[in-house]
Protein backbone atom coordinates (compact mmCIF):
# COMPACT_ATOMS: atom_id res chain seq x y z
CA UNK A 1 0.00 0.00 0.00
CA UNK A 2 0.86 3.57 -0.73
CA UNK A 3 1.45 5.01 2.74
CA UNK A 4 1.10 1.75 4.46
CA UNK A 5 4.88 1.52 5.65
CA UNK A 6 4.57 5.19 7.11
CA UNK A 7 2.16 4.07 9.23
CA UNK A 8 3.77 1.32 10.94
CA UNK A 9 4.86 2.85 13.79
CA UNK A 10 1.80 5.08 14.85
CA UNK A 11 -0.92 2.65 13.11
CA UNK A 12 -3.90 1.00 14.69
CA UNK A 13 -1.70 0.34 17.98
CA UNK A 14 -2.92 -0.98 21.42
CA UNK A 15 -0.21 0.36 23.51
CA UNK A 16 1.04 -2.51 26.22
CA UNK A 17 -0.78 -1.15 29.23
CA UNK A 18 -4.20 -1.22 27.40
CA UNK A 19 -4.12 -4.74 26.33
CA UNK A 20 -5.00 -5.85 29.74
CA UNK A 21 -8.57 -3.72 29.34
CA UNK A 22 -8.67 -4.34 25.52
CA UNK A 23 -9.74 -0.81 25.21
CA UNK A 24 -9.86 -0.12 21.61
CA UNK A 25 -7.28 2.51 20.37
CA UNK A 26 -6.45 4.10 17.17
CA UNK A 27 -3.55 5.88 17.08
CA UNK A 28 -3.06 8.43 13.31
CA UNK A 29 -0.50 10.76 11.66
CA UNK A 30 -1.63 14.28 10.90
CA UNK A 31 -1.59 15.34 7.24
CA UNK A 32 -2.43 18.41 5.97
CA UNK A 33 -3.00 20.18 2.15
CA UNK A 34 -5.04 21.55 0.33
CA UNK A 35 -6.62 18.62 -0.74
CA UNK A 36 -6.25 15.39 0.17
CA UNK A 37 -4.09 14.05 -2.93
CA UNK A 38 -1.92 16.67 -2.03
CA UNK A 39 -1.25 16.66 1.90
CA UNK A 40 1.71 15.33 3.76
CA UNK A 41 2.50 13.76 6.81
CA UNK A 42 3.95 16.84 8.97
CA UNK A 43 2.90 19.51 6.96
CA UNK A 44 1.50 22.43 8.83
CA UNK A 45 -1.12 25.53 7.81
CA UNK A 46 1.29 28.31 6.76
CA UNK A 47 0.89 31.27 4.14
CA UNK A 48 3.03 30.42 1.49
CA UNK A 49 5.13 33.49 -0.55
CA UNK A 50 4.95 32.39 -4.52
CA UNK A 51 6.84 34.90 -7.01
CA UNK A 52 4.71 35.15 -10.05
CA UNK A 53 7.17 35.97 -13.07
CA UNK A 54 4.74 36.86 -15.55
CA UNK A 55 2.99 40.02 -13.61
CA UNK A 56 6.57 40.64 -11.76
CA UNK A 57 4.52 40.07 -8.53
CA UNK A 58 4.68 38.19 -5.01
CA UNK A 59 1.22 35.90 -4.55
CA UNK A 60 0.72 35.10 -0.78
CA UNK A 61 -0.88 31.53 -0.53
CA UNK A 62 -2.90 29.81 2.19
CA UNK A 63 -1.88 26.53 2.34
CA UNK A 64 -2.27 23.27 4.13
CA UNK A 65 -5.73 24.11 5.09
CA UNK A 66 -7.07 20.26 4.93
CA UNK A 67 -6.23 18.16 8.07
CA UNK A 68 -6.98 14.22 7.04
CA UNK A 69 -6.58 11.40 9.56
CA UNK A 70 -5.45 8.31 8.03
CA UNK A 71 -5.41 4.89 9.67
CA UNK A 72 -4.93 1.08 8.59
CA UNK A 73 -7.91 -1.26 8.61
CA UNK A 74 -8.41 -4.53 7.56
CA UNK A 75 -11.55 -5.75 6.10
CA UNK A 76 -13.00 -9.46 5.16
CA UNK A 77 -12.27 -13.27 5.41
CA UNK A 78 -9.05 -12.64 3.34
CA UNK A 79 -8.06 -9.78 5.59
CA UNK A 80 -7.99 -6.81 3.06
CA UNK A 81 -5.64 -4.19 4.10
CA UNK A 82 -6.41 -0.55 3.25
CA UNK A 83 -6.25 3.38 4.44
CA UNK A 84 -8.88 5.45 5.53
CA UNK A 85 -9.73 8.58 6.92
CA UNK A 86 -10.98 8.72 10.80
CA UNK A 87 -13.83 11.57 11.14
CA UNK A 88 -14.63 12.62 14.44
CA UNK A 89 -17.46 14.11 12.81
CA UNK A 90 -19.54 11.75 10.91
CA UNK A 91 -21.09 8.71 11.37
CA UNK A 92 -20.53 6.27 8.19
CA UNK A 93 -18.13 3.48 7.77
CA UNK A 94 -17.44 3.10 3.95
CA UNK A 95 -14.59 1.66 1.56
CA UNK A 96 -13.97 2.00 -1.86
CA UNK A 97 -14.66 -1.63 -4.38
CA UNK A 98 -11.91 -3.16 -6.38
CA UNK A 99 -14.32 -2.60 -9.32
CA UNK A 100 -14.43 1.82 -8.59
CA UNK A 101 -15.49 3.70 -11.11
CA UNK A 102 -13.01 7.26 -10.28
CA UNK A 103 -15.09 10.09 -11.59
CA UNK A 104 -14.71 13.70 -12.06
CA UNK A 105 -16.10 15.15 -8.85
CA UNK A 106 -19.67 16.66 -9.28
CA UNK A 107 -20.47 13.62 -11.48
CA UNK A 108 -24.07 13.92 -10.63
CA UNK A 109 -24.27 17.35 -11.93
CA UNK A 110 -22.77 16.39 -15.08
CA UNK A 111 -24.22 13.07 -15.34
CA UNK A 112 -27.73 13.38 -17.04
CA UNK A 113 -29.90 12.60 -13.94
CA UNK A 114 -32.33 10.17 -15.47
CA UNK A 115 -28.64 7.57 -15.00
CA UNK A 116 -30.69 7.86 -11.62
CA UNK A 117 -34.34 8.53 -11.53
CA UNK A 118 -34.31 5.77 -14.24
CA UNK A 119 -33.10 3.08 -11.70
CA UNK A 120 -35.96 0.71 -9.86
CA UNK A 121 -33.90 1.51 -7.13
CA UNK A 122 -34.69 4.87 -7.29
CA UNK A 123 -38.49 5.17 -6.47
CA UNK A 124 -37.20 3.74 -2.78
CA UNK A 125 -36.12 7.25 -2.23
CA UNK A 126 -37.19 11.08 -2.25
CA UNK A 127 -34.42 12.85 -3.74
CA UNK A 128 -35.97 16.07 -2.68
CA UNK A 129 -35.82 14.40 1.15
CA UNK A 130 -35.06 16.79 4.10
CA UNK A 131 -30.72 16.73 3.85
CA UNK A 132 -28.77 17.36 6.96
CA UNK A 133 -28.65 21.33 7.46
CA UNK A 134 -26.17 23.96 6.28
CA UNK A 135 -24.55 23.97 10.14
CA UNK A 136 -23.21 20.88 9.84
CA UNK A 137 -21.53 21.65 6.20
CA UNK A 138 -17.66 22.61 7.53
CA UNK A 139 -15.85 25.42 5.33
CA UNK A 140 -12.52 23.73 5.69
CA UNK A 141 -12.79 19.75 5.97
CA UNK A 142 -11.00 17.16 6.31
CA UNK A 143 -13.86 14.66 6.54
CA UNK A 144 -17.82 15.37 6.23
CA UNK A 145 -20.89 14.03 6.58
CA UNK A 146 -23.65 12.80 4.10
CA UNK A 147 -24.70 16.67 3.12
CA UNK A 148 -26.36 15.38 -0.14
CA UNK A 149 -29.24 13.01 -1.21
CA UNK A 150 -28.74 9.60 0.92
CA UNK A 151 -30.00 7.97 -2.24
CA UNK A 152 -29.63 7.91 -5.58
CA UNK A 153 -29.85 4.64 -6.83
CA UNK A 154 -28.53 1.81 -8.35
CA UNK A 155 -26.42 3.56 -10.95
CA UNK A 156 -25.28 2.61 -14.53
CA UNK A 157 -21.65 2.37 -14.73
CA UNK A 158 -21.51 1.74 -18.32
CA UNK A 159 -22.43 5.61 -18.75
CA UNK A 160 -20.72 6.60 -15.94
CA UNK A 161 -17.46 4.95 -17.25
CA UNK A 162 -17.02 7.74 -19.93
CA UNK A 163 -16.74 10.25 -17.05
CA UNK A 164 -13.86 8.33 -15.14
CA UNK A 165 -10.24 10.12 -15.52
CA UNK A 166 -7.85 8.32 -13.31
CA UNK A 167 -7.34 5.37 -10.86
CA UNK A 168 -6.66 7.82 -8.12
CA UNK A 169 -9.64 6.75 -5.93
CA UNK A 170 -7.72 3.81 -5.66
CA UNK A 171 -4.51 5.02 -4.57
CA UNK A 172 -4.90 3.92 -0.97
CA UNK A 173 -6.38 0.57 -1.59
CA UNK A 174 -9.56 -1.10 -2.15
CA UNK A 175 -12.04 -3.96 -1.15
CA UNK A 176 -12.10 -6.57 -3.41
CA UNK A 177 -15.69 -8.06 -2.17
CA UNK A 178 -15.99 -11.41 -4.00
CA UNK A 179 -12.75 -12.77 -2.33
CA UNK A 180 -14.07 -12.36 1.31
CA UNK A 181 -16.42 -15.39 2.17
CA UNK A 182 -17.52 -13.47 5.12
CA UNK A 183 -19.42 -10.49 2.59
CA UNK A 184 -22.60 -9.76 2.34
CA UNK A 185 -24.55 -7.13 0.54
CA UNK A 186 -27.53 -5.70 2.54
CA UNK A 187 -30.09 -6.01 -1.25
CA UNK A 188 -32.83 -5.04 1.10
CA UNK A 189 -31.48 -1.66 2.55
CA UNK A 190 -31.38 1.80 0.43
CA UNK A 191 -28.22 2.40 -1.70
CA UNK A 192 -25.45 3.78 -0.42
CA UNK A 193 -24.59 7.49 -1.08
CA UNK A 194 -22.50 10.25 0.42
CA UNK A 195 -21.48 13.54 -1.32
CA UNK A 196 -18.94 16.55 -0.06
CA UNK A 197 -18.27 19.93 -0.04
CA UNK A 198 -15.81 19.93 -2.48
CA UNK A 199 -17.55 17.81 -5.14
CA UNK A 200 -16.74 14.61 -4.03
CA UNK A 201 -19.59 12.05 -4.44
CA UNK A 202 -19.32 8.21 -3.61
CA UNK A 203 -22.08 5.79 -4.61
CA UNK A 204 -22.67 2.18 -3.56
CA UNK A 205 -24.46 -0.39 -1.74
CA UNK A 206 -24.59 -0.82 1.92
CA UNK A 207 -22.90 -4.42 3.52
CA UNK A 208 -21.75 -6.32 6.07
CA UNK A 209 -18.21 -7.95 6.67
CA UNK A 210 -15.65 -8.40 9.32
CA UNK A 211 -13.56 -5.69 10.15
CA UNK A 212 -9.87 -5.65 12.61
CA UNK A 213 -9.14 -1.93 13.77
CA UNK A 214 -7.53 -1.15 16.52
CA UNK A 215 -6.04 -4.53 17.48
CA UNK A 216 -9.58 -5.37 18.05
CA UNK A 217 -11.75 -7.91 15.83
CA UNK A 218 -15.45 -7.35 14.86
CA UNK A 219 -17.79 -9.63 12.60
CA UNK A 220 -20.80 -8.28 10.99
CA UNK A 221 -19.83 -4.66 10.67
CA UNK A 222 -22.09 -2.19 8.57
CA UNK A 223 -20.58 -0.46 5.91
CA UNK A 224 -20.61 1.49 2.53
CA UNK A 225 -19.05 -0.07 -0.13
CA UNK A 226 -18.30 2.60 -3.03
CA UNK A 227 -18.70 1.83 -6.59
CA UNK A 228 -18.59 5.27 -7.96
CA UNK A 229 -16.50 7.51 -6.65
CA UNK A 230 -14.12 10.31 -6.88
CA UNK A 231 -10.41 10.39 -5.65
CA UNK A 232 -10.55 9.99 -1.78
CA UNK A 233 -10.06 7.03 0.17
CA UNK A 234 -12.71 5.55 2.44
CA UNK A 235 -13.62 7.24 5.65
CA UNK A 236 -14.36 5.36 8.92
CA UNK A 237 -16.84 7.95 11.13
CA UNK A 238 -17.52 7.76 14.56
CA UNK A 239 -19.38 9.98 15.34
CA UNK A 240 -23.09 9.87 16.71
CA UNK A 241 -25.62 7.57 14.83
CA UNK A 242 -28.38 10.76 14.21
CA UNK A 243 -25.67 12.00 12.23
CA UNK A 244 -25.91 8.48 9.74
CA UNK A 245 -26.47 9.17 6.13
CA UNK A 246 -29.55 6.78 6.61
CA UNK A 247 -30.94 9.36 8.95
CA UNK A 248 -33.49 11.67 7.01
CA UNK A 249 -36.02 10.92 4.04
CA UNK A 250 -39.32 9.68 3.93
CA UNK A 251 -37.87 6.73 6.07
CA UNK A 252 -35.19 7.29 8.13
CA UNK A 253 -33.56 5.02 10.49
CA UNK A 254 -30.19 4.30 12.51
CA UNK A 255 -27.91 1.55 12.23
CA UNK A 256 -25.30 0.08 14.64
CA UNK A 257 -22.35 1.94 13.71
CA UNK A 258 -18.67 1.44 14.52
CA UNK A 259 -18.84 3.05 17.86
CA UNK A 260 -21.73 1.50 18.71
CA UNK A 261 -20.64 -2.22 17.26
CA UNK A 262 -17.89 -1.45 20.31
CA UNK A 263 -20.42 -1.34 23.06
CA UNK A 264 -22.70 -3.97 21.20
CA UNK A 265 -19.96 -6.48 21.51
CA UNK A 266 -19.18 -5.67 24.88
CA UNK A 267 -15.54 -4.33 24.26
CA UNK A 268 -16.56 -0.70 25.40
CA UNK A 269 -18.95 -0.17 28.12
CA UNK A 270 -19.83 3.41 27.13
CA UNK A 271 -19.98 4.79 23.35
CA UNK A 272 -17.42 7.81 23.92
CA UNK A 273 -14.12 8.36 22.60
CA UNK A 274 -11.45 10.79 23.85
CA UNK A 275 -9.18 12.62 21.23
CA UNK A 276 -5.83 13.89 21.86
CA UNK A 277 -3.92 15.88 19.26
CA UNK A 278 -0.67 17.10 18.67
CA UNK A 279 1.00 18.67 15.46
CA UNK A 280 2.09 15.31 14.27
CA UNK A 281 -0.58 12.98 14.91
CA UNK A 282 -2.87 11.69 17.64
CA UNK A 283 -4.80 9.47 19.27
CA UNK A 284 -8.56 8.42 19.57
CA UNK A 285 -9.60 6.23 22.39
CA UNK A 286 -12.65 4.19 22.60
CA UNK A 287 -14.27 3.53 25.99
CA UNK A 288 -11.43 5.46 27.92
CA UNK A 289 -9.63 8.51 29.32
CA UNK A 290 -5.89 8.74 29.00
CA UNK A 291 -5.57 10.89 32.45
CA UNK A 292 -1.98 11.92 31.63
CA UNK A 293 -2.48 13.60 28.78
CA UNK A 294 -4.77 16.45 30.56
CA UNK A 295 -4.31 19.08 33.40
CA UNK A 296 -5.96 19.00 36.38
CA UNK A 297 -9.64 17.51 36.21
CA UNK A 298 -12.59 16.99 33.30
CA UNK A 299 -15.11 19.58 33.75
CA UNK A 300 -18.31 18.63 31.81
CA UNK A 301 -21.13 20.39 29.77
CA UNK A 302 -24.27 19.23 27.33
CA UNK A 303 -24.21 19.15 24.03
CA UNK A 304 -26.71 21.72 22.57
CA UNK A 305 -29.21 20.96 20.00
CA UNK A 306 -28.41 23.56 17.30
CA UNK A 307 -31.17 21.72 14.59
CA UNK A 308 -34.42 21.53 16.85
CA UNK A 309 -35.70 23.99 14.45
CA UNK A 310 -34.95 21.30 11.73
CA UNK A 311 -37.08 18.69 13.46
CA UNK A 312 -34.34 16.99 15.35
CA UNK A 313 -35.12 16.03 19.36
CA UNK A 314 -32.04 15.88 20.22
CA UNK A 315 -28.45 17.10 19.34
CA UNK A 316 -26.90 14.67 16.58
CA UNK A 317 -23.35 16.62 16.36
CA UNK A 318 -21.02 17.94 19.04
CA UNK A 319 -21.70 21.36 19.79
CA UNK A 320 -21.78 23.02 22.95
CA UNK A 321 -22.30 26.14 24.38
CA UNK A 322 -19.61 28.72 24.64
CA UNK A 323 -20.41 31.53 27.18
CA UNK A 324 -17.70 34.11 26.77
CA UNK A 325 -13.90 34.76 25.54
CA UNK A 326 -11.31 37.41 26.46
CA UNK A 327 -8.05 38.32 25.81
CA UNK A 328 -5.53 39.54 28.38
CA UNK A 329 -8.47 40.66 30.40
CA UNK A 330 -10.12 42.00 28.42
CA UNK A 331 -13.86 41.08 26.98
CA UNK A 332 -14.43 39.79 23.51
CA UNK A 333 -17.75 38.63 24.96
CA UNK A 334 -20.24 37.16 27.28
CA UNK A 335 -23.11 35.72 25.97
CA UNK A 336 -23.92 32.20 24.60
CA UNK A 337 -22.70 30.87 21.20
CA UNK A 338 -23.18 27.17 19.87
CA UNK A 339 -19.82 26.07 19.50
CA UNK A 340 -18.62 22.75 17.44
CA UNK A 341 -15.98 20.86 18.09
CA UNK A 342 -14.72 20.15 14.94
CA UNK A 343 -10.95 17.70 14.79
CA UNK A 344 -11.48 17.67 10.92
CA UNK A 345 -11.13 21.34 10.34
CA UNK A 346 -7.55 23.13 10.78
CA UNK A 347 -8.44 26.13 11.78
CA UNK A 348 -11.58 28.04 13.55
CA UNK A 349 -14.19 30.20 12.57
CA UNK A 350 -16.03 33.12 14.59
CA UNK A 351 -19.31 34.43 13.98
CA UNK A 352 -18.50 37.71 12.42
CA UNK A 353 -19.79 40.23 15.43
CA UNK A 354 -17.45 38.05 17.54
CA UNK A 355 -14.30 38.44 14.73
CA UNK A 356 -15.54 42.02 14.59
CA UNK A 357 -14.93 42.94 18.57
CA UNK A 358 -11.87 40.14 18.26
CA UNK A 359 -10.11 42.69 15.57
CA UNK A 360 -11.36 45.70 17.84
CA UNK A 361 -9.07 44.23 20.77
CA UNK A 362 -5.88 42.72 18.68
CA UNK A 363 -5.94 46.17 16.36
CA UNK A 364 -6.55 43.41 13.56
CA UNK A 365 -7.51 44.50 10.49
CA UNK A 366 -9.63 42.63 7.82
CA UNK A 367 -8.64 42.28 4.39
CA UNK A 368 -11.17 40.97 1.79
CA UNK A 369 -8.98 39.88 -0.77
CA UNK A 370 -7.65 37.44 1.49
CA UNK A 371 -10.61 36.99 4.26
CA UNK A 372 -7.89 36.74 7.02
CA UNK A 373 -6.95 39.57 9.86
CA UNK A 374 -3.93 41.30 9.52
CA UNK A 375 -2.18 42.47 12.96
CA UNK A 376 1.07 43.47 14.58
CA UNK A 377 2.90 40.45 16.06
CA UNK A 378 2.69 40.43 19.49
CA UNK A 379 5.69 40.75 21.68
CA UNK A 380 4.51 39.02 24.50
CA UNK A 381 2.29 36.05 25.09
CA UNK A 382 -0.90 36.53 25.89
CA UNK A 383 -3.77 34.35 26.46
CA UNK A 384 -7.08 33.38 24.41
CA UNK A 385 -9.54 32.55 26.96
CA UNK A 386 -11.97 30.56 25.47
CA UNK A 387 -14.89 29.94 28.56
CA UNK A 388 -17.50 26.75 28.77
CA UNK A 389 -20.12 28.35 31.45
CA UNK A 390 -17.18 28.21 33.62
CA UNK A 391 -14.67 25.51 32.36
CA UNK A 392 -12.07 27.60 30.72
CA UNK A 393 -9.36 26.42 28.10
CA UNK A 394 -6.18 29.63 27.28
CA UNK A 395 -4.49 29.32 23.98
CA UNK A 396 -2.10 31.70 23.71
CA UNK A 397 -2.08 34.33 20.88
CA UNK A 398 1.13 33.24 18.79
CA UNK A 399 -0.64 29.69 18.64
CA UNK A 400 -3.34 31.37 16.58
CA UNK A 401 -1.31 33.06 13.96
CA UNK A 402 0.92 32.92 11.18
CA UNK A 403 3.87 34.79 10.19
CA UNK A 404 5.45 36.19 7.54
CA UNK A 405 8.14 39.39 6.56
CA UNK A 406 7.31 40.11 10.42
CA UNK A 407 3.63 40.83 9.39
CA UNK A 408 1.02 38.13 11.21
CA UNK A 409 -2.16 37.11 10.35
CA UNK A 410 -4.72 35.50 12.68
CA UNK A 411 -5.84 31.69 11.60
CA UNK A 412 -9.16 32.61 12.37
CA UNK A 413 -11.98 33.37 10.11
CA UNK A 414 -15.00 34.87 9.92
CA UNK A 415 -18.25 32.42 9.60
CA UNK A 416 -20.69 33.46 6.86
CA UNK A 417 -22.58 36.46 7.55
CA UNK A 418 -25.82 35.42 9.95
CA UNK A 419 -24.09 32.06 10.72
CA UNK A 420 -23.95 32.33 14.68
CA UNK A 421 -22.01 29.19 15.08
CA UNK A 422 -18.45 29.08 16.15
CA UNK A 423 -16.48 26.10 14.96
CA UNK A 424 -13.15 25.45 17.04
CA UNK A 425 -10.84 23.27 14.80
CA UNK A 426 -7.35 21.57 14.79
CA UNK A 427 -5.64 24.88 16.32
CA UNK A 428 -8.35 24.98 19.10
CA UNK A 429 -7.94 20.66 20.06
CA UNK A 430 -4.30 20.60 20.37
CA UNK A 431 -5.10 22.93 23.64
CA UNK A 432 -7.73 20.36 24.58
CA UNK A 433 -8.35 17.16 25.74
CA UNK A 434 -11.82 16.30 24.78
CA UNK A 435 -14.24 13.68 25.66
CA UNK A 436 -16.92 12.95 23.19
CA UNK A 437 -19.89 10.94 25.04
CA UNK A 438 -22.52 10.27 22.69
CA UNK A 439 -24.87 8.19 25.63
CA UNK A 440 -24.76 11.37 27.76
CA UNK A 441 -25.00 13.88 25.51
CA UNK A 442 -21.97 15.47 26.73
CA UNK A 443 -18.66 16.83 26.50
CA UNK A 444 -15.84 16.50 28.65
CA UNK A 445 -12.68 18.49 28.60
CA UNK A 446 -9.80 19.71 29.71
CA UNK A 447 -6.11 21.35 29.03
CA UNK A 448 -4.21 19.48 27.26
CA UNK A 449 -1.23 18.09 28.39
CA UNK A 450 1.87 17.27 26.11
CA UNK A 451 3.80 14.19 27.24
CA UNK A 452 4.47 10.68 26.18
CA UNK A 453 3.18 9.40 29.54
CA UNK A 454 0.40 7.21 29.57
CA UNK A 455 -2.94 6.42 32.26
CA UNK A 456 -5.59 4.95 30.51
CA UNK A 457 -9.00 4.38 32.48
CA UNK A 458 -11.62 2.53 31.09
CA UNK A 459 -14.92 4.31 31.48
CA UNK A 460 -18.01 2.64 32.89
CA UNK A 461 -21.15 4.60 33.66
CA UNK A 462 -20.20 7.44 33.53
CA UNK A 463 -17.04 10.42 32.80
CA UNK A 464 -15.14 11.72 35.61
CA UNK A 465 -16.15 15.09 35.58
CA UNK A 466 -16.98 18.28 36.75
CA UNK A 467 -20.17 19.71 35.62
CA UNK A 468 -19.40 23.38 34.66
CA UNK A 469 -21.17 25.95 37.09
CA UNK A 470 -23.60 27.22 34.11
CA UNK A 471 -24.38 23.84 32.86
CA UNK A 472 -28.00 24.02 32.21
CA UNK A 473 -27.57 27.39 30.43
CA UNK A 474 -27.90 25.59 26.87
CA UNK A 475 -30.02 28.34 25.28
CA UNK A 476 -27.72 29.93 22.24
CA UNK A 477 -28.05 32.66 20.16
CA UNK A 478 -29.78 31.03 16.44
CA UNK A 479 -28.44 34.36 13.91
CA UNK A 480 -26.00 36.46 14.31
CA UNK A 481 -27.25 40.24 13.59
CA UNK A 482 -23.62 41.81 12.16
CA UNK A 483 -24.04 42.24 8.75
CA UNK A 484 -19.93 43.73 8.16
CA UNK A 485 -16.53 43.84 8.94
CA UNK A 486 -15.21 46.29 11.04
CA UNK A 487 -11.29 47.55 10.49
CA UNK A 488 -11.59 46.40 6.60
CA UNK A 489 -9.10 47.03 4.53
CA UNK A 490 -9.59 46.96 0.57
CA UNK A 491 -5.77 45.52 0.03
CA UNK A 492 -2.30 45.34 1.30
CA UNK A 493 0.44 46.53 -0.43
CA UNK A 494 4.40 46.23 0.30
CA UNK A 495 7.64 46.76 -1.55
CA UNK A 496 9.70 43.49 -2.14
CA UNK A 497 12.44 45.28 -0.94
CA UNK A 498 11.30 46.88 2.21
CA UNK A 499 8.90 43.42 3.58
CA UNK A 500 11.49 42.04 4.89
CA UNK A 501 12.54 44.62 6.68
CA UNK A 502 9.19 45.13 8.66
CA UNK A 503 9.26 43.82 12.00
CA UNK A 504 5.77 43.71 13.12
CA UNK A 505 3.61 46.77 11.59
CA UNK A 506 0.66 46.58 9.49
CA UNK A 507 2.28 46.40 6.22
CA UNK A 508 3.15 49.60 4.71
CA UNK A 509 1.73 50.67 1.13
CA UNK A 510 4.25 50.48 -1.63
CA UNK A 511 4.25 51.03 -5.28
CA UNK A 512 5.38 47.42 -6.09
CA UNK A 513 1.95 45.17 -4.53
CA UNK A 514 2.26 41.87 -2.88
CA UNK A 515 -0.93 40.64 -3.99
CA UNK A 516 -2.75 38.42 -1.25
CA UNK A 517 -4.26 35.46 -3.58
CA UNK A 518 -7.04 33.33 -1.12
CA UNK A 519 -7.53 30.06 -2.37
CA UNK A 520 -10.07 28.70 0.19
CA UNK A 521 -11.43 25.55 -1.45
CA UNK A 522 -14.43 24.02 0.33
CA UNK A 523 -13.27 20.51 1.43
CA UNK A 524 -15.45 17.97 2.80
CA UNK A 525 -14.50 14.94 4.25
CA UNK A 526 -15.65 15.06 6.87
CA UNK A 527 -16.11 16.89 11.43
Amino acid sequence: MLVGHLLSAAGLLLASGVLANQVPQIDFLVRRGNSYSESKFGANFEIKEVFNAKRNEIELILTNQGTFYLAEVTVGSNNQSMDVLIDTGSSDFWLLSSNVVCVDRNWLLTVSPSIITQSPLSKKRDLNRRQHPTPIKRPIKAVISDVGPASAAQTDIQTLSTYSTTNTCTLYGTFNTGTSDTFKANSSSYDFYTSFLDGTEVAGVWAVDNVLIGGISLENVTFGVGEVATSYPGLLGIGMEGLESTNSGPNPYTYVNFPAKLVEEGLIKRNAFSLYLTESGGTVLFGAVDTAKFQGSLFSLPLVNTLENLGYTKPIEFSVALSGMSYNNITIFNSNFAATLDSGTTLSYFPVSIMNNLASTLGAVYVPSVQLYALSCPTTSQNLTFDFNGGEINIPLNNLISRIYGQCFLNILPKQEGDANFLLGDNFLRHAYVVYDADALEIAMAPIKDTTESNILVLSEFVSATPVAGYSNTKVATTDSSQSFQSTATKLLVSQTSSKKNDGGIINASSTSLMFVFLLSIFTFIM
